[in-house]
């Protein structure tokens, strides 16, 4: 069951908006515990004064430097601004403008599978026929960059992604439903690199780093597209749930990297985690609502098995006996927090779930945010001094708002041959 006690500042984990997003949820490693109290009631007010805040803050600090690149994602801050209501301020129409023109075919940041994801994400929210074709191109590197195994690793393709992707001006007999209207036309990608153990972009050739940390980003860029009428080629979906179904552990949870994959560069990190495990869920979710072939009975079995570990394995507040992991001599430990809080989110909304076994998510994870929040409206730490002074709040205060918010899009699709309106 999940901890209630108030967390201690200190003690704290995560895999950041990068590499490090990867490396940290190696060793997000928890045990199960009794309840330390009831389920926690929900103070709306409260958390909406906290979503404001956070949103003020985030504006606030938009263009700060927070040390190593990997503490800082464009497209993270826009999704999180947008969601606090945000989008017609001048710093964040600046924030838009460099998240639509980032460059796909030389991103810049040594670890862009997370950025060009949440790029999707952040335009979709915004606007999904306006940024059709940037979404689009997202999804075209996303789907080019899955290595063979079904995951993906950091990197990109070899491929220069295409300005235009083919337009259709009517729904194809492959595409399962799109809930906004104002969407008309749909965008088609293809597969054209050739399959392999690492995307044919990465700069280390024979280094394997595909992890779930990254497969999970990966699918939800690509639901992002799929809500934008962007058609994903079956097998990119098939692919990635396989490797999921596949790599299950007994215990109904997921590990970092999967335990038949001997190429990886990891090594063997397939121990269940909380984290890994609401990760894989989110994706089934997606998988099972658009994968035309989908392995129903399995993906039911296996989201049952992985909602049963969460109910016993869930640690959502910040009371985690767990090592720090250091990227870049900055210790993750409280990114980390925040982005496993993200991570529930994602699970209980695609999969419609309330309560993780006896465990109300959303009033535990509000109520120990709210007890964490500064009072600036940041979460997170900031460190001066030291070997690499760093800034990690920019990151813990977009996921702690994107919780808050319940930010995730559930899953809504329509079967016939109308496109009905989104309920929002």
């Amino acid at each position: 069951m999940a901890r209630i006690a108030r967390p201690v500042r200190g003690v704290r984990l995560f895999p950041t908006v990068a590499a490090a997003l990867a490396l940290a949820s190696t060793l997000a490693v928890g045990g199960g515990s009794a309840h330390a109290q009831a389920n926690p009631p929900v103070d709306q007010k409260a958390i909406d004064q906290a979503i404001t805040k956070s949103a003020d803050y985030l504006l606030a600090h938009v263009a700060d430097n927070p040390g190593p690149g990997f503490l800082k994602s464009d497209p993270l801050l826009l999704l999180a601004l947008t969601y606090g209501g945000k989008e017609k301020e001048k710093a964040v129409e600046e924030l838009i403008k460099k998240v639509v023109t980032y460059n796909l075919n030389k991103p810049g940041d040594p670890y862009p599978v997370y950025n060009v994801a949440l790029r999707a994400m952040a335009l979709e929210k915004l606007d999904a026929r306006k940024y059709q074709q940037e979404i689009g191109q997202s999804a075209w590197w996303l789907v080019n960059a899955q290595t063979d195994n079904g995951q993906w690793d950091y990197h990109g393709p070899k491929t220069a992604v295409p300005y235009q992707l083919p337009t259709l001006n009517k729904r194809p007999d492959n595409y399962f439903g799109r809930p906004l209207a104002a969407v008309k036309t749909f965008l088609e990608t293809k597969r054209v690199e050739p399959w392999a153990t690492f995307s044919s972009g990465t700069d280390e050739p024979g280094k394997v780093y595909r992890n779930t940390s990254t497969m999970q980003y990966g699918v939800l860029g690509l639901y992002a597209a799929l809500r934008s009428n962007v058609i994903v080629p079956e097998e990119t979906l098939k692919r990635a749930e396989t490797v999921i179904l596949d790599s299950q552990n007994v215990d109904g949870g997921w590990g970092y990297t999967t335990a038949t994959d001997e190429k990886n560069s990891w090594g063997k990190q397939n121990q269940s985690t909380d984290t890994m495990t609401a990760g894989n869920l989110a994706a089934l979710g997606v998988i099972q609502a658009y994968l035309p072939t989908k392995d129903g009975p399995r993906i039911t079995k296996a989201l049952e098995a992985g909602f049963k570990y969460l109910g016993q394995q869930m640690y959502i507040t910040k009371e985690r006996k767990r090592p720090t992991p250091v990227f870049l001599d900055v210790p993750l430990g409280g990114i980390y927090y925040y982005y496993a809080l993200y991570s529930m989110e994602r699970a209980g909304i695609i999969c419609a779930r309330a309560r993780f076994g006896d465990d109300d998510w959303y009033a535990i994870g509000a109520k120990a945010l709210l007890e964490l929040q500064s009072a600036d409206g940041s979460w997170g730490d900031q460190v001066k001094d030291g070997k690499a002074p760093y800034d990690d709040r920019l990151l813990s205060t977009a996921f702690g708002l994107l919780f808050l918010k319940r930010a995730t899009p559930p899953i809504e699709i329509t079967q016939g041959p109308d496109i009905k309106p989104a309920k929002k």
